[in-house]
């Protein structure tokens, strides 16, 4: 193949790696930092019922709970999430497989802030 019939092809290349990995890498948030240690809250469920939590509603101003870290999405799914100024944010999930999930979250500055001021978790154990 010439030089010439090279470009073309490399090019094509780099539309398909420009279509394709945008779409992953937009969807996803800026990854948060180390957390620090905080209370685990266990819950007990089963497949195909709902599992509901609170996060304390936050003071400061700017703030705001993220999800931490990446988890099972083959055993539960968030399904809703409500924010409310006087209480916090409630999270809706649904038990999809049986199995143990660990749920982090963090408080960070803004939705794309990297340091954890503050950390929660919950472990989910999912039964059949």
């Amino acid at each position: 193949m010439t030089r010439a019939g090279i470009r073309p092809v490399a090019l094509a290349l780099l539309v398909v790696r420009a279509i394709a990995l945008p779409g992953s890498a937009l969807g996803s948030a800026t990854p948060v930092g180390p957390l620090s240690a905080g209370p685990t809250v266990r819950v007990e469920s089963r497949v195909g019922e709902p599992v509901t939590g609170r996060l304390p509603r936050l003071a400061a101003a700017g703030y705001v709970w993220r999800l931490a870290r990446a988890y099972a999405a083959t055993r539960i799914e968030q399904v809703g999430e409500r924010g409310d100024a006087a209480t916090g944010v409630v999270l809706r999930y649904r038990a999809l497989g049986a199995g143990t999930v660990r749920l982090a979250f963090a408080v960070t500055h803004g939705d794309a802030g990297r340091v954890a001021v503050r950390a929660r978790f919950v472990r989910v154990r999912i039964r059949a």
